[in-house]
């Protein structure tokens, strides 16, 4: 299990509002930030990789951006403006 708070902590940071998003079932944990009630902004964390996808509960995850790099995830979501 990996301890999420640097991650959350680095996040809140740019924009505020992410949370720790993680399930039982996934295979890693994960990190969101909600725009509505249907769509969010999703982290993946699997031993450092990252992966950017917007979800959408209708159809699904879109992947934005895949890394092993995380200033680049934190780069992606201050271009992101999300507020």
């Amino acid at each position: 299990m990996i301890d999420l708070t640097p991650y959350l902590d680095s996040l809140n940071a740019k924009v505020s509002g992410w949370i720790d998003s993680s399930y039982g079932n996934d295979h890693c944990e994960s990190l969101s930030f909600e725009y509505s009630c249907d769509t969010r902004l999703r982290i993946w964390i699997d031993e450092g990789q990252y992966t950017v996808v917007f979800a959408d509960d209708d159809e699904g995850n879109q992947v934005m951006l895949s890394t092993d790099n995380w200033s680049s995830v934190l780069l992606y979501v201050d271009s992101e403006h999300i507020d």
